[in-house]
């Protein structure tokens, strides 16, 4: 029985040994497993964020981290970052890394220098050049002779100043000054004159202003430009300036307005004269009444029915009476155009009349033919000299445009008569090239 006990206790004491030997040793060599370590849930790394004292930067950091645990208790953290991209965002976009980066600085805005349309505010101005030159020949009988001239040589500017105001300049190379005797004294011709307009143009609601030096709204076709014109030159009552055709074309200084309304059409104003005034002082303080008014009934298509005239008023001791009055008449259909005016008026004692019959036919695109009737009487109450006489013209001609050009080309012949025969009849041959831009 005693050497039972004695193995028992001999057995479980080497157990003993053998077991604090193993553990002695295990302590002693240092040997970590990785894998016989307990895991735990571990937290992620936050990523990197890097603030920017001008700006909220977007800095993302994609770290590479290796975690050692020894204990429950104790964790190593290492954090390796291979590369870290700073971008700093502002109004004026930059980039640029944390090491390199300077303060972005905007760079300043041009400033225009002062002007005075700057400082006003009005916009800068714009400003179109046209022009008109027209070249004749001319030829007929005896008292006619051939010759070729330059009829116009217009340059016209106009300057647009915003809000539809406009400034207009236009000038005509081709006059030639002259000179009108009146006994012993000498003045210059007014339609001689080579500054022809000269104006202002204002907006003024649905009516505008053209203040200065312009054509007056007297006579249909004597309101329009040149190079409108159906025939070579205008009718006798406007053209034959000698013995005082000066009904229509004519220019002046004064204040117009013009615009529509409804079916009408209207331009009237006041003015120093009736076109003896050229850009000059007015000899006398009173003023002439122009005015012009058309109507275009809904009824009748292209029907134009019209009227103008001027007044000066009742004579005065240095202002003679100067007035005009007249109709006319405008049709167009298709191909067919109708035109006609008749006008009367008085310069001091002189009563004179003149008007015209025109018709036109559009033969092709390109060819237009035309025919026109014309009479002028310088002094109604006289038929007795060159000055006074009654001229009955008949007209026959025909406008060509060539195509793909601004070129107009006309050709007319004219028969010339005068009452009893006061000047005997003559025959005269017109050709005129036009280039307009």
């Amino acid at each position: 029985m005693k050497n039972d006990t004695f193995w028992i206790r001999l057995f479980i004491g080497g157990a003993l040994f053998l077991l604090a030997a193993n553990r002695l040793q295990a302590q002693q060599s240092g040997v970590i497993n990785f894998d016989a370590l307990p895991r735990k849930n571990a937290e992620p790394t936050a990523p990197i964020v890097v603030k920017s004292p001008v700006a909220k930067p977007a800095v993302t950091a994609k770290p590479r981290v290796d975690t050692v645990r020894v204990t429950d208790t104790v964790r190593v953290t290492v954090v390796r970052v291979d590369t870290v991209k700073v971008t700093v965002v502002q109004k004026d976009t930059a980039k640029a890394s944390p090491a390199t980066a300077k303060p972005a600085v905007a760079k300043p805005k041009a400033v225009p220098t002062p002007t005075a349309s700057v400082i006003a505010g009005a916009p800068a101005a714009t400003t179109t050049v046209s022009g008109l030159l027209q070249f004749q020949g001319t030829g007929g009988d005896s008292l006619l002779k051939a010759s070729y001239r330059v009829r116009r040589a217009e340059l016209k500017i106009v300057t647009d100043l915003g809000h539809k105001a406009q400034a207009v300049i236009m000038v005509d190379g081709a006059k030639t000054l002259g000179l009108t005797a009146t006994g012993t004294t000498y003045s210059v011709t007014q339609s001689s004159r080579v500054l022809q307009d000269a104006y202002v143009v204002v907006p003024v609601g649905k009516t505008t202003i053209e203040a200065g030096q312009q054509r007056l709204p007297l006579s249909y076709e004597g309101s329009f430009g040149s190079s409108t014109l159906e025939t070579i030159d205008r009718a006798l009552f406007e053209s034959d300036k000698a013995r005082g055709g000066s009904f229509g074309d004519v220019r002046d200084l004064g204040v117009a307005a013009k615009g529509k309304w409804r079916s009408f059409d209207y331009r009237s104003g006041l003015f120093n004269g009736s076109g003896e005034t050229l850009n000059e002082t007015d000899k006398n303080v009173g003023k002439t009444f122009v005015g012009q008014l058309g109507f275009r009934p809904s009824f009748v298509k292209g029907l134009r029915i019209g009227a103008s005239g001027a007044t000066s008023g009742s004579a005065a001791g240095d202002k003679p009476v100067r007035d005009r009055v007249g109709a006319d008449l405008l049709f167009v259909k298709g191909r067919l155009q109708l035109q006609a005016e008749a006008m009367g008026g008085q310069d001091a004692a002189l009563h004179r009349f003149g008007g015209y019959a025109l018709a036109g036919v559009q033969a092709t695109p390109w060819v237009k033919l035309v025919a026109r009737f014309d009479a002028w009487d310088p002094d109604v109450s006289k038929e007795t000299l060159a000055a006074n006489v009654t001229e009955r013209d008949y007209l026959a001609g025909l406008t060509w445009f060539p195509p793909g050009t601004r070129l107009k080309v006309q050709a007319a012949f004219v028969r010339k008569t005068y009452t009893r025969d006061v000047i005997p009849a003559v025959r005269q041959v017109l050709t005129q090239i036009q280039a307009s831009w």
